[in-house]
């Protein structure tokens, strides 16, 4: 997982995407259309953070996922990713 900020730029489902905005970018393989807006629960360590699907990650590969800061931030400093 890592992060990235959208500021305010159309995600791949056609929203404009704030960086304080709990969104996740999925990978090409399994990106599709079909599941805009789909929520998904992140967990790491112990945590827990939701987020909805609203953007596909161009340079991420199969099963990984790219998240606005706030989703990252949840699990680690914003420096580790």
């Amino acid at each position: 997982m890592t992060y990235y900020n959208p500021g305010g730029a159309l995600g791949s489902c056609g929203s404009a995407l704030e960086d304080s905005g709990f969104f996740v970018a999925m990978n090409p393989t399994d990106y599709n259309l079909n599941l805009c807006g789909a929520s998904i629960c992140i967990s790491y360590n112990g945590q827990t953070v939701q987020g909805s699907l609203m953007d596909r990650c161009a340079g991420c590969a199969q099963g990984d996922i790219d998240v606005t800061p706030p989703v990252f931030s949840a699990f680690q400093p914003l420096s580790v990713g």
